[in-house]
């Protein structure tokens, strides 16, 4: 589908000057919002169809600050795959001998990552924050062991992988410090955007991961911030249930 760059603006503008009544604005509607996604299913829509494959989340608000009759958010992001030693500078490795595939010694590794999250709103997308394998990584710590003749990964510890991406300007996006996170318990994304009064607006997004809950917030260089709540589910734990799932894990 073409990304509306056109509806992008509309939304900064109400963010700024607050809801602004137009002939095809109406106000956000979360009923609506659930329909939109669950016909872009019926369809077979291959982006929505990704984010179902792909395990992805898809998030509706309890209400919005703005007017986006059926607006709704996916978020995809690969789980870990095969690990690779860092051997950047500045990984730390406690064991400065030994083997990666020794079983035994401990180093700091990471995993090719990529993250698509983006805005539905009229069953069209635009980008809130992407990723690819070239930029974001998973990192963790660990080593592989030989197990009937194959390699297996032994994570080091209890704590859960982490993923990371950091850019300092996005040209697509027309946006600075785009970041995003997940660490096991939460996944958070921000970025920073011009606004329509030569200024900036700062965006976030917060998801605790055991339940869905989430807060999105939007914060102008001048003014009030505004913020929504609301919930996100697996996509395709959500599609087949008429009451909506209570965990995204």
């Amino acid at each position: 589908m073409k990304r509306s760059r056109i509806r992008t603006a509309a939304l900064v503008m109400c963010l700024l000057v607050g809801p602004v009544r137009g002939q095809d604005s109406k106000p956000y509607s979360r009923e609506a919002a659930e329909k939109s996604f669950r016909a872009l299913v019926a369809a077979k829509d291959k982006d929505i169809m990704d984010v179902m494959k792909n395990d992805g989340l898809v998030c509706f608000a309890d209400s919005l600050p703005f007017d986006e009759e059926d607006r709704f958010l996916t978020i995809e992001l690969n789980r870990p795959g095969y690990w690779f030693q860092d051997k950047k500078p500045n990984a730390d490795s406690s064991e400065e001998q030994g083997s990666f595939y020794d079983g035994k010694t401990e180093f700091p590794v990471t995993s090719p990552a990529s993250l698509h999250f983006h805005v539905w709103v009229n069953q069209d997308w635009d980008t809130m924050v992407d990723a690819y394998m070239t930029e974001a990584e998973w990192h963790s710590y660990g080593h592989y062991e030989r197990n009937n003749g194959k390699s297996v990964w032994k994570t080091y510890g209890s704590v859960p992988p982490e993923f990371r991406f950091s850019k300092d300007k996005d040209s697509n996006l027309g946006a600075t410090s785009v970041n995003a996170r997940e660490d096991g318990s939460t996944f958070y994304a921000s970025k920073k955007y011009e606004n329509r009064k030569n200024g900036t607006t700062a965006y976030e997004i917060n998801i605790r991961l055991s339940t869905g809950r989430y807060k999105e917030t939007w914060t102008p260089d001048k003014g009030e911030a505004f913020s929504s709540v609301g919930n996100c589910y697996k996509a395709k734990d959500f599609i087949r249930t008429t009451t909506p799932a209570k965990k995204t894990k």
